[in-house]
């Protein structure tokens, strides 16, 4: 996805009480279609999460009226556990999902070379009210 350029870093979002902690599970593993800039194929975990569909929405929104972004595709919760040198077509077998229950501190909004830490913000979620 074409990224707000550089412009991005005097983008204001505000971290929150409202924006607790998240705890989910990891429960499979997908890949994504190859990164047209690095020619890898992300791996991921999937992740069930509540909260974090709503959230990521709410970043869209707030990336869309700042900066005219638009996601081209829809959101999959998800970990990226690797890069890999495969093709489109090269069959992939995956193991069993690792099924891990994990809590979700923060979030990233990635870029562009998703190699390159210069494209990845990351989000820290508010710690929760005790």
């Amino acid at each position: 996805m074409p990224g707000p350029g550089p412009h991005h870093q005097g983008a204001s979002f505000r971290r929150t009480r409202t924006s607790p902690w998240s705890t989910g599970v990891f429960n499979g593993l997908a890949r994504f279609a190859t990164d047209p800039v690095s020619g890898l194929v992300p791996v991921v975990a999937t992740l069930d999460c509540p909260g974090l569909e709503a959230l990521q929405a709410r970043l869209s929104a707030a990336l869309e009226l700042a900066f005219g972004v638009e996601p081209p595709h829809g959101f999959v919760p998800h970990c990226t556990i690797a890069f890999a040198p495969f093709t489109d077509d090269d069959p992939v077998i995956f193991g069993a999902p690792p099924m891990t229950r994990i809590t979700v501190t923060e979030v990233a909004l990635v870029w562009g070379n998703a190699l390159d830490p210069a494209n990845i913000t990351r989000f820290p979620l508010a710690v929760p009210r005790a």
